[in-house]
């Protein structure tokens, strides 16, 4: 889903090829700038065919995302957002939702770090774990950030960041909303607090390594994120239920082999 504009002087951008191990699901091939942007997605099937494309396009103050019509249903065709001053961002609409962001705090710079395992879990891709991580859902610029996030639109939330950190994300009615906070050991994520399960992590380096969610049902939800040369190689993820395993699955990622036309 994704572009950035490159210049000619421009290193080459990054490229993960992501695939479920024993194939049968196709793969994707993620492509960011020298900046960890996602800048685009090519879908392919299980004989490395272009199934689907998504292009992202960045400017100072937006970014545009384009997806062909034979991509995964689940993003919307266009969508576009609005960033601010320090690449934060203001608006997002994609056709189905509007959403607007108000930050009330302090900037400051930031590197972009590849983070791309946050990816992979599921959480509020709008409201980042860390204001400087890049994934591939990554939508504004690399900062810091203090102080508080209000979200208005389809689904209100709020979010307090300490240094570029999520601390707390609250969502649903403000009278009453749920509310999950977040406890960081210098970078690293070291425990989450969340309404209707119990969540336990692990960090190493600054890298998420482990996510297990245990709801009051007994079901259980393990994923190992899988790291290798300050690379993000895969991850593995179980789901059980009532003591069994239904359903256990890996996702292995890899530079990409080959120069896939973006």
């Amino acid at each position: 889903m994704m572009l950035a504009v490159l210049t000619a002087t421009a290193a080459p951008p990054h490229c993960v090829h992501a695939s479920l191990a024993g194939g049968g699901a196709g793969a994707r091939e993620l492509w960011f700038d020298t900046h960890w942007r996602p800048i685009a997605v090519t879908d392919l099937d299980d004989r490395g065919h272009r199934i689907g494309h998504t292009d992202l396009t960045w400017t100072d103050a937006s970014i545009a995302v384009v997806q062909d019509p034979t991509a995964s249903a689940f993003v919307a065709p266009e969508a576009r957002g609005e960033l601010g001053a320090h690449g934060e961002l203001l608006r997002w609409s994609d056709g189905l939702h509007d959403v607007r962001f108000a930050w009330d705090g302090t900037f400051a710079d930031a590197e972009p770090r590849e983070a791309l395992e946050e990816g992979y879990l599921g959480l509020d891709v709008l409201v980042p774990l860390r204001t400087a991580d890049r994934t591939l859902f990554t939508r504004m610029g690399a900062f810091s950030f203090t102080g508080t996030l209000t979200v208005s639109g389809t689904h209100p939330a709020t979010a307090r960041y300490d240094a570029g950190r999520l601390v707390e994300h609250a969502v649903g009615d403000p009278n009453s909303p749920s509310v999950t906070r977040y406890e960081w050991s210098g970078d690293d994520l070291v425990a989450v607090s969340a309404p209707g399960m119990t969540i336990t992590v692990s960090s190493d380096g600054g890298h998420l390594t482990s996510w297990r969610e245990q709801r009051p049902d007994g079901s259980r939800t393990d994923v190992v994120l899988e790291r290798r040369g300050g690379a993000f190689v895969g991850k593995r993820e179980s789901f059980e239920e009532s003591g069994n395993v239904v359903h256990r699955r890996r996702l292995v990622a890899k530079p990409c082999s080959r120069a896939a036309s973006r």
